[in-house]
C-alpha cells in the first residue's frame, strides 16, 4: 500500500506454490530449482523470437503506462494509496515476471527449503562449512565468467527482440551467482566470533522482519513522498545513506524493546494466529 516496489505480494503468490513443492523429495526440489534458475519462461520467449510470434506473450506482461512520478511528488496520501493498490501492484507483478525474478525467487525459496532440510546452515558441522566454501568458490568463478560473457559481443546477433531476451537471461545469471556469493560469505563470516557478535545486534530486527518491512515502508514513504516531508527534493545519496542508518538503528532498538515484552512482533503475531495457530492441535 505504501511502497510501489513491495515484494510481499510476489512472496505471497510464490508461497502458495512453495507449500506443495516443499513436500517433494530433495532430488525433485533441486531439479526444479535448477530449471527455474535458467529462466524457462525467458527461454521460451527467446525461442518464440526465432518464429517471430512473440507479440501475444509480450502484451500479456507489458507494464502499463502510469504517471506515478507526478503522483508521488504532488499527490495526496489517498492518491498514492490508490495508485499503489491498482496500477503499481499490477506493474510490480508484470515487472517481476518480465525481468525473470519470479522464477529466480521461487528457485531461491526451494533451495532454502533444501538447505534447511540438509542442515547446511548448522555451522557446528564441518561438512556445512566445507559446503559453503565450495559454494563461494564456484559461485565466484561462474559469476566472473557469466559477467564477462554478458559484456562481450557474443550476444549481439539475431533480431533486437532476440538480443533483448539473451541479455536478460545473461544478466540474471551473474546476479544469481552473486546472490550465492553473498549468502555463502555471510554464512562463513557469521561463523567468526567477532562478526557473530556484531550480527547478533540486529537479530531482533530480523525476528520482527515482517513488521519492520512494513514499518520502514511507511517511514520511507513519509520521509520522501510529496504528501510527507518530500525529502526527495533536497537529499542526495550520502544523506539518504545516513537517514537509512539512523532509521535502521531506531528500528533495531524498537524491536529489541518490543521482544522484551512479547514473544513476536505485532504483525508476526497476527500472521501466527491466522496460520500456524489455526492448525495447532496441541
Amino acid at each position: 500500500m505504501f511502497y510501489r516496489g513491495d515484494i510481499l505480494v510476489v512472496f505471497a503468490i510464490l508461497g502458495v506454490l512453495l507449500i506443495p513443492l516443499s513436500q517433494l523429495n530433495s532430488k525433485w526440489i533441486l531439479c526444479i530449482a535448477a530449471i527455474l534458475i535458467i529462466q524457462p519462461l525467458e527461454l521460451f520467449k527467446l525461442a518464440e523470437t526465432f518464429k517471430t510470434v512473440i507479440t501475444p506473450i509480450k502484451e500479456a506482461f507489458e507494464v502499463s503506462n502510469y504517471n506515478r512520478n507526478s503522483i508521488l511528488k504532488f499527490g495526496s496520501f489517498l492518491d498514492v494509496l490508490k495508485g499503489n493498490l491498482h496500477h503499481n501492484k499490477i506493474a510490480n507483478l508484470k515487472f517481476n515476471i518480465n525481468s525473470g525474478r519470479m522464477s529466480i525467487i521461487l528457485s531461491m525459496f526451494l533451495l532454502g527449503v533444501l538447505f534447511g532440510r540438509k542442515q547446511l546452515f548448522l555451522l557446528t558441522k564441518p561438512s556445512s562449512i566445507r559446503f559453503w566454501k565450495k559454494v563461494l568458490i564456484f559461485s565466484t568463478v561462474f559469476f566472473v565468467l557469466s559477467f564477462m560473457l554478458n559484456k562481450t559481443e557474443f550476444l549481439a546477433f539475431g533480431s533486437l527482440k532476440t538480443q533483448n531476451y539473451f541479455n536478460l537471461i545473461f544478466t540474471m545469471l551473474p546476479n544469481t551467482f552473486f546472490t550465492f556469493i553473498l549468502v555463502a560469505s555471510f554464512v562463513l563470516v557469521f561463523k567468526m566470533q567477532l562478526f557473530n557478535r556484531f550480527f547478533k545486534l540486529f537479530s531482533s530486527l530480523g525476528k520482527m522482519s515482517l513488521t519492520n518491512y512494513i514499518l520502514q515502508s511507511i517511514i520511507g514513504a513519509f520521509l520522501y513522498y510529496g504528501y510527507g516531508l518530500g525529502l526527495y527534493r533536497i537529499t542526495g545519496a550520502l544523506e539518504s545513506i545516513l537517514i537509512t542508518i539512523v532509521v535502521s538503528v531506531l528500528m533495531s532498538m524498537f524491536s529489541r524493546y518490543w521482544l522484551t515484552k512479547y514473544s513476536r512482533g505485532p504483525l508476526e503475531t497476527i500472521w501466527h494466529l491466522g496460520s500456524w495457530k489455526m492448525f495447532d492441535k496441541s
